[in-house]
C-alpha cells in the first residue's frame, strides 16, 4: 500500500489525470486497451461490410488505425453513434478527408494523412494513434 501513498506515485497520478482531462476524444476501450478489443474491432468490420448503411461502407475503404480509432470512441456496433458530439464531428471529417483521398483531390502523408487533419492536430511524434500507446511508427 505504500508504494501507492508514497509522494512519487501520487505525483505520477496527478499527472497522468491532468493528461486524461486534456484528452478530447476519450476511448471507450478498458484496460485491455487497442489489442485486447482486436476481436470486437474485426466483428465491427464484418458488420460494416455487411451494413448497406453508406457511411459504414465508407469505413471498410479506411486505414486500419484510422478504422480502430473510430470504433474505439463507438459505443453501437451497428451505426457510428458517439457520446460527444465532438468526436461524431471529427468522424464525418475523417470521413469526408478519407473520400478525398479515394478522389485523388488529397494526398496523406504519414503525419498529415486522414486521421490527424480530421482531428485537427499533428501526430505526437513517435507514436501513433489508433493502435495502442505502446505502438511505434517502427513497428
Amino acid at each position: 500500500m505504500a508504494e501507492k501513498t508514497s509522494p512519487e506515485p501520487l505525483a505520477i497520478s496527478k499527472r497522468n489525470s491532468e493528461q486524461a482531462k486534456k484528452n478530447k476524444y476519450h476511448p471507450r476501450l478498458g484496460p485491455g486497451g487497442c489489442k485486447g478489443k482486436q476481436d470486437k474491432f474485426q466483428k465491427l468490420d464484418a458488420a460494416a461490410e455487411a451494413s448497406e448503411d453508406p457511411k459504414m461502407q465508407k469505413l471498410v475503404k479506411l486505414k486500419t488505425r484510422v478504422k480502430q480509432w473510430i470504433y474505439a470512441r463507438s459505443v453501437d456496433s451497428s451505426a457510428l453513434k458517439f457520446v460527444e458530439p465532438d468526436t461524431k464531428e471529427a468522424v464525418s471529417r475523417i470521413l469526408k478527408y478519407a473520400e478525398d483521398s479515394e478522389k485523388g483531390t488529397f494526398t496523406p502523408s504519414r503525419e498529415k494523412d486522414e486521421l490527424s487533419l480530421g482531428l485537427g492536430n499533428a501526430e505526437h511524434t513517435g507514436r501513433t494513434r489508433g493502435l495502442g500507446k505502446r505502438t511505434t511508427w517502427k513497428q
